[in-house]
Formats: C-alpha cells, sequence, structure tokens
C-alpha cells in the first residue's frame, strides 16, 4: 500500500499514523505540508527521524511527484488536496472539540470531497472518515451528514506517542527559555475561533498579563502557544509578545514556527485554554486541565471566527444551527467562567496534580475508543481494508 499524508500542520494524529505507517515497514509513504523546514528543527524530528520524503505543498512540481508516486489512499485533515492523486480519501480532523464544525465548512467539504471520491453522504467505498468515538461518529453522520457507511470508530491516534514519548522532560529542557525542570510549567493555549476569548474578564491584554503574573507569583511558568502568525492581527500580535517579554517566566511559542506540541504537552504540569481541541491531548497524561467557558451569545446565535480571504473574520452560528457536538460543561478538567474561578483552578491544579485524574479517565473512556497504545496499528488496518475494497464490519 502506499499512502500519501496530506497535511495542513505536520502533528497530532496525521503525523503519529505516518510515524506508524513508516515504523511497520509494510507499506511506503510521502507526506505533503505547507512549510517542512521548521518540524525537522523541533525535537520530536531529532528524537525520531521521518524517512519518507516530506514535500512543501505549494513548491512546484509536489503535485507531479505525487502522481508519479501514484498513492493508493491520501490521508487529509481539514484541507483537501486537488483532484487527480489519488481514488481513496481518509479524512482526519485536528482533535476531538466540542462544537461542531460551521456551515459554510462542512458545504465546502462536501463540494471538495464530491470532486475528489464522489459523493460521501452516500455508502462511497473510496473514502473513511476517522472518528474518535461515539459523539464523534455520531456528528459526523447527523451533522456533517456523511453516510454511516463511512465513518470509523478507530480513536486518537495521536495517543500513542503521548502515552509513550520519544523523550523526557529533560531532554526536552534545552528546547525552552523558561525552567521546565525546576518550576512548575503552565501550559496557555486559545484556539482562535472563538475570538479574544479573555476580553470577557476584561482588557484581553490586561487579562493576559494578570495571568502570566499570577502564574509566577505562584512559582510557575507559562508555555503560551499560539496558532500561525499569519492567523492575528499585527496589532494584537505585538501587543501578546510586549506582554509576554515583560515577565521573566513565559515564553511564546507560534505553531508555524514550533508545531512539535508533542514536547508542549510533556513539559506542561497544568493546561489553561477555551476550548481548544488540543487540551483533549493533555487528557491522556492525565495532568489538570482548566477550561476557560468561552462563548459569547448574541441574539441571533454564537459568535464565532473563521479565516476566509486572508483575514480572521467574525460570524454568527444561528441558534437554529448544530453547535455543541459535546456538551460544554462535559469535561476532562475543571471549567471555569470568570477570573476569580479562573485563579482559584490555578491554585488547586498547581497544588493538587491529581485533581483531575478521574475525570479525564472518565471523559476518555466515555468519548475516545481504545486508548491503548495500538490506535495507530488500528488505523493502519482500516486503510489496508479501504484500500482492499473490503466493506466495515460494522457502521463503526
Amino acid at each position: 500500500m502506499k499512502v500519501c499524508f496530506w497535511t495542513t500542520t505536520l502533528q497530532a494524529d496525521i503525523l503519529s499514523l505516518a510515524y506508524q505507517i513508516e515504523q511497520s515497514g509494510r507499506h511506503e509513504s510521502i507526506i505533503v505540508t505547507p512549510d517542512p523546514d521548521p518540524f525537522f528543527s523541533e525535537p520530536l524530528a531529532q528524537a525520531m527521524p521521518l524517512h519518507a520524503p516530506v514535500l512543501r505543498r505549494k513548491a512546484f512540481g509536489t503535485n507531479a511527484r505525487v502522481r508519479r508516486f501514484r498513492p493508493d489512499v491520501i490521508v487529509a485533515d481539514n484541507h483537501l488536496p486537488p483532484r487527480g492523486l489519488s481514488e481513496r480519501l481518509a479524512y482526519f480532523w485536528h482533535g476531538l472539540g466540542w462544537r461542531v464544525r460551521g456551515p459554510d465548512g462542512l458545504a465546502q467539504f462536501h463540494k471538495k470531497a464530491s470532486i475528489l471520491v464522489g459523493d460521501v453522504r452516500e455508502p462511497n467505498p473510496n473514502f473513511m472518515a476517522q472518528c474518535y468515538g461515539p459523539a464523534d461518529h455520531k456528528s459526523r453522520i447527523e451533522d456533517w451528514g456523511i453516510a454511516p457507511q463511512n465513518c470509523r470508530i478507530l480513536g486518537m491516534a495521536y495517543s500513542d506517542l503521548i502515552l509513550n514519548p520519544p523523550y523526557s522532560k529533560e531532554n526536552l529542557a534545552p528546547f525552552y527559555s523558561i525552567d521546565i525542570l525546576n518550576r512548575p510549567t503552565v501550559l496557555l493555549s486559545l484556539t482562535w475561533a472563538f475570538g479574544r476569548t479573555l476580553q470577557r474578564f476584561g482588557n484581553d491584554i490586561e487579562t493576559i498579563d494578570r495571568l502570566f503574573s499570577s502564574v509566577e507569583a505562584r512559582g510557575g511558568n507559562v508555555l503560551f502557544c499560539l496558532h500561525d502568525r499569519f492567523r492575528y492581527d499585527k496589532k494584537y500580535l505585538v501587543a501578546l509578545h510586549a506582554v509576554a517579554a515583560r515577565h521573566e517566566h513565559v515564553q511564546i511559542k507560534h505553531k508555524d514556527e514550533h508545531p512539535d506540541n508533542l514536547a508542549d504537552l510533556i513539559v506542561a504540569d497544568v493546561m489553561i485554554s477555551n476550548y481548544s481541541s488540543f487540551i483533549n491531548f493533555f487528557y491522556p497524561t492525565e495532568r489538570p486541565s482548566i477550561h476557560i467557558f468561552p462563548v459569547i451569545e448574541t441574539e441571533d446565535g454564537y459568535q464565532m471566527h473563521q479565516y476566509r480571504r486572508g483575514k480572521v473574520r467574525p460570524w454568527n452560528v444561528s441558534h437554529n444551527d448544530p453547535f455543541w457536538m459535546i456538551p460544554p460543561e462535559d469535561t476532562g478538567g475543571l471549567v471555569v467562567h470568570d477570573e476569580p474561578e479562573l485563579m482559584a483552578a490555578l491554585d488547586r491544579a498547581l497544588a493538587e496534580p491529581d485533581c483531575c485524574q478521574q475525570t479525564s479517565r472518565s471523559w476518555i473512556d466515555r468519548y475516545v475508543e481504545g486508548m491503548d497504545k495500538t490506535t495507530c496499528a488500528r488505523i493502519e488496518a482500516a486503510l489496508e481494508a479501504l484500500v482492499a475494497g473490503e466493506p466495515p464490519a460494522s457502521a463503526t
């Protein structure tokens, strides 16, 4: 079997599966990603070198090389490849979040998928959608409109690496400017999709400044992980970096510059997020997680943000449209709604490292299939069945 990985970012589930294909030794692979250079300087690439060709997505000749490779299947995340590269598609997502993807995004998905492999709203032998567990499976069918026969409950590929990382905190210390060995590290990761979440507590920059000071006063570091630089207003980005520069124990990382977020999960003692799906990758560590309730409700629905025509633009999701896939109060950690609750949760998380252990386990048991360090092997077998034209044993 020949597999082409068509990635938006070389990390998480899709990267874990790429390692599995390479290490199993039974199949060939090729990887296409927007910019491969940052990955190769990251600790994961040094600890686990990739031997498959890694191509720049927009480079001249990339599509032609993929065609010459003649992949039996393309494994892609939210950005689908051009037509003509393979007759089969396995569709992945960046993580298991709480919300349903917006109607506009779903329409684009169906349009592009139909061009590549035909209508996925009907049973399609050339298409497979990866699902983390029962709730994700239900949403793919009911909210996304994908035929049940095309959906497979396969679990979280990334959990294989999270549960068996190729490095330790000690190995990772040289890659961080903060003291991860002698001070507890709070990983702050805020998705851009909900806008400036901390603005609900007052001025966004001032709130972030107070949070940095609070963590430092408690003897900790802040590792502030942001999305790609292009997703932020330039003035806002300058302000974020300026406030971070005023704090000795704060480090900022951008996804497009430092894609190895496995390292960030390993070094973190506590994670804070505004319901980014990235926080669900922290649950397998069973360390404390804090969820800042993110949604701003309007009279018409929920205010969200999306990247369109070169800018992050606000848009409203109607109350009549599906929004929550998983109830937002159902998390693997602590939920806060205001700044005093956030500080109280931070105190608890730093004082009680096991405070979210049972909650994380329970959430995983309910929403993620078979987290047993063999998820990638299970997905590899599903790809083999797809290429062989074998129907799934069931709708899962």
